[in-house]
């Protein structure tokens, strides 16, 4: 096992019925080429296909550099990912989905060696492909060139939210801090990146290279579990969550005006969807909506649909269609 002192960065890879993909994804991170040491952290969140035995297979040839953890129940993506944070002893964090992969060799290596030399960055990510369930390329570069070489701020990312995929990012381990860190999980069951980078941005910038490092799969049905095939099915419960993740985050924010008017956007479009009586947007989740919120972000929600209304969108939009 490598000494917790010699460990520059823990890649973090959270697991769920990844038969198909959990080897690529592991063997992209095995043949990093790198100076720095690396130790992989994986959490099988008690699959129901053959993930677990593949990962055995892996731990057992790689015992210096894998420690896998066998969850005896499904405990959720994101209480899943919290316990493999909370167990990583690197200077620096790395996160690989199972059924995600990298594509450049000196990955490690150059992101490493870029936050070292700029401390004044919290992470570095870059450019990515997407894939599909067949490991087709539907689009080589996800970021634009004028995204790239440069800074992503807290500015950034109210207005654009999630510019790259979390496979891009290394970031500084804050959660060698002495603090609690249970957010991760308990704001969101699924999704963790709005957490993550909500407290990473209100501390820096995360800089990002040009270069097309990972491959983002994508993957959207009526019977997969990944957070946006659930979203696909169940929209309102998805924005409903969203906003209570929101508002559960405000204690790590610098400037909670800002983000206000980010959970009044998601409840502006919440209350558009009710108005076009599409499935999930009852008066019930509106309700519930409501009971996250507080009188501010309400009212600038209601703000924002008036304003829709006299510009005319909501009409051109077909909304009572």
């Amino acid at each position: 096992m490598i000494e917790e002192k010699q460990i520059d960065v823990s890649v973090i890879v959270p697991v769920y019925n990844h038969e198909k993909y959990v080897a690529k994804a592991l063997d992209s991170i095995l043949v990093q080429k790198t100076k720095y040491k690396y130790e992989i952290l994986i959490g099988e969140d008690c699959s129901v296909d053959r993930s677990r035995e593949i990962i055995r297979k892996y731990e057992k040839e790689h015992p210096k550099i894998i420690r896998a953890f066998y969850r005896a129940r499904n405990t959720g993506a994101t209480k899943n990912g919290y316990a493999l944070y909370m167990a990583a002893r690197g200077r620096y964090i790395a996160l690989l989905e199972g059924d995600d992969y990298w594509c450049d060799e000196y990955k490690i290596e150059r992101q490493i060696s870029f936050l070292d030399a700029h401390p004044e960055y919290i992470g570095v990510a870059h450019n990515f492909r997407r894939i599909d369930q067949n490991d087709r390329v539907t689009k080589e570069k996800c970021i634009s060139d004028e995204e790239t070489n440069c800074a992503f701020t807290w500015r950034d990312f109210l207005e654009k939210s999630f510019l790259f995929q979390s496979a891009t990012l290394i970031y500084h381990n804050f959660y060698l801090e002495d603090r609690d860190y249970s957010i991760l999980y308990k704001s969101h069951d699924i999704v963790g990146d709005m957490t993550i980078l909500t407290i990473l941005l209100n501390r820096s910038n995360i800089y990002v290279m040009p270069d097309v490092m990972s491959a983002y799969r994508e993957v959207i049905s009526n019977s997969a579990s990944n957070a946006r095939s659930i979203a696909f099915r169940d929209p309102a419960l998805s924005n409903l969550k969203s906003v209570r993740q929101l508002h559960m985050l405000r204690k790590f924010l610098q400037n909670e005006k800002d983000f206000n008017r980010k959970i009044a956007e998601i409840k502006a479009g919440f209350i558009i969807e009710m108005l076009r009586h599409k499935s999930g947007y009852t008066l019930k989740r509106w309700r519930q909506l409501a009971a996250f919120g507080d009188r501010d972000t309400n009212t600038k929600a209601i703000l924002l649909i008036g304003r829709m209304i006299k510009n005319k969108l909501l009409k051109r939009d077909n909304l009572y269609a």
